[in-house]
């Protein structure tokens, strides 16, 4: 498996708070998680991933539809 990452390093590669990393898992939004016992880990891919998805062209681009 590739590195995980913790909500601290996961939030500081999206420009986010912790605080708000986990209201997007809350959620069901942000990037797909680990869950391991009560650890929360991040694969650096799916952070990766969740930043290609968030791309936009225009204010208008909704991005692809899931």
């Amino acid at each position: 498996m590739e590195n995980l990452l913790d909500e601290r390093q996961a939030a500081q590669r999206l420009h986010l708070s912790v605080r708000t990393l986990q209201r997007f898992r809350s959620a069901g939004n942000g990037p797909r998680y680990v869950k391991i016992g009560r650890l929360v880990r991040y694969q650096a891919g799916a952070v990766e991933a969740y930043l290609a998805a968030c791309v936009r062209a225009s204010t208008s681009d909704h991005g692809a539809v899931q």
